[in-house]
């Protein structure tokens, strides 16, 4: 069997409206798993929500897999 190979990138913009960029990406590359976090556009802290999500998120992952 031929092994599956997977390349990834991420680039986030900050457009023309926003003062600051609140999207966060992650690749956990060793578990196959990629995170996408979109800020709140608008609302205070925004990237601190995105942030927050991640590091919840990859501590969840890491868990998982750790289990099995």
């Amino acid at each position: 069997m031929v092994p599956f190979i997977f390349h990834s990138f991420a680039h986030s913009d900050i457009g023309l409206v926003r003062q600051n960029n609140e999207d966060v990406a992650l690749e956990l590359s060793q578990h196959h798993f990629y995170i996408l976090a979109d800020g709140m556009g608008g609302h205070k802290a925004g990237e601190v929500a995105a942030q927050e999500t991640v590091v919840f998120l990859c501590d969840c992952v890491d868990k998982m897999f750790k289990q099995q």
